[in-house]
This record gives structure tokens, C-alpha cells and sequence, in this order.
């Protein structure tokens, strides 16, 4: 599962998680043009050795300057 929320936690991505068809550790889903702020994209992952692994961390997206 893969998910990005805005600084108000409303979910924004399209809902499309995909694996790599080419590179099976990169996991990726679509996103509209996104405003200026903060975002946080959160995850969870079946591991190689069986271990779910599950995290956040957040990007920022400026304005024009």
C-alpha cells in the first residue's frame, strides 16, 4: 500500500499503487499537479525476509519564486 496526503491529511494521489514491472523494489503511484506545501507519503510493504515494513516521510512543494 502506498498513500500521499496533504498537510490537511485528505488523501491525493490517483489510488494506482504499482510495482516495477522492470525493478520489483520500486513501488510508485500517480499524483495531479500538486499545490505549494507539505505532503507526506505513507507505505506498507510486504519486506524480502517476510517482515511487513511500514513508514512516512513528507516532501514539500514549492511555489514559484
Amino acid at each position: 500500500r502506498m498513500s500521499v496526503h496533504d498537510r490537511g491529511a485528505q488523501r491525493v494521489d490517483a489510488g494506482d499503487v504499482q510495482v516495477g514491472p522492470a525493478e520489483l523494489t520500486r513501488l510508485s503511484v500517480s499524483v495531479p499537479p500538486l499545490a505549494a506545501g507539505s505532503y507526506t507519503v505513507k507505505y506498507r510493504v510486504l519486506s524480502v525476509d517476510g517482515h511487513v515494513v511500514e513508514a512516512e516521510f513528507t516532501f514539500a512543494v514549492r511555489g514559484p519564486s
